[in-house]
């Protein structure tokens, strides 16, 4: 009995069909003249920056400039000395500490954390606002007090010295609810009823049974019960 024939593609193993090709190897044959698919390469993309070479790593630019225009803003920025290492101290210090302003000042820097400037201080990475507090005020009276704000505009990056002062937890939220820039009811991600909503659930309290409340306004029994309890929504009139 005759040996059956194969592909004569390294490591293809399918049976011939023509031209010495299994049947996916011969129609690309055909289109194409070859039976491997020819890849043409990517070209290979350098940074952004005039004059550099170096391969891209993110947003345009090689490692070096996408750490420098992260930490300090300015792709271009080279380190020439400690000081220079250290500008984002630096504008704390000769900046921010000498701001003589009732206006906000803003963080001039692109590194931030969810609106908040930041840097290394002490070998740590610090919240700008923070580390400012502690330069005027000294060191915070516990763990849980917070860098908190009296303009509001902490989580816009406002390092200005007069509208930071440390404050626990509570005062800091009361500030929050004060400048209207806390995410609760209807601004909190995912929520699923607005202030009116609410206030006709309650209007509806004890003429509808919870159950049908829940239904027309598509949330469940338990978040009806707590909005008319009051645990859920408490701060709304």
């Amino acid at each position: 009995m005759a040996e059956s024939r194969i592909c004569s593609v390294p490591e293809c193993g399918k049976p011939h069909y023509g031209r010495g090709y299994c049947s996916a190897h011969y129609q690309r044959w055909r289109k194409t003249g070859s039976p491997i698919p020819q890849v043409a390469p990517k070209p290979e993309r350098l940074c952004s920056i005039e004059g550099c070479e170096n391969k891209v790593h993110c947003r345009g630019y090689c490692p070096k400039h996408y750490t420098r225009s992260r930490l300090y803003g300015d792709p271009h920025f080279a380190h020439r000395s400690h000081a220079g290492r250290n500008v984002l101290l630096r504008f704390v210090m000769d900046v921010a500490l000498k701001c003589n302003s009732d206006e906000c000042l803003w963080w001039p820097f692109k590194s931030k954390i969810k609106g908040y400037g930041t840097l290394n201080y002490n070998g740590k990475r610090c919240i700008a606002s923070r580390v400012i507090c502690e330069l005027v005020h000294g060191a915070p009276p516990s763990e849980d007090h917070q860098a908190a704000h009296s303009c509001g505009n902490g989580h816009l990056g406002c390092v200005n010295p007069k509208h930071i002062r440390w404050d626990d937890r509570m005062g800091n939220a009361a500030d929050m609810v004060a400048h209207d820039t806390q995410r609760r009811g209807q601004k909190a991600t995912g929520c699923k009823l607005t202030e009116d909503q609410v206030r006709e659930i309650r209007g509806l309290g004890g003429t509808m049974l919870q159950r049908d409340i829940a239904t027309k306004f598509g949330v469940s029994q338990s978040r009806i019960s707590g909005i008319l309890n009051r645990t859920d929504w408490r701060w709304l009139e």
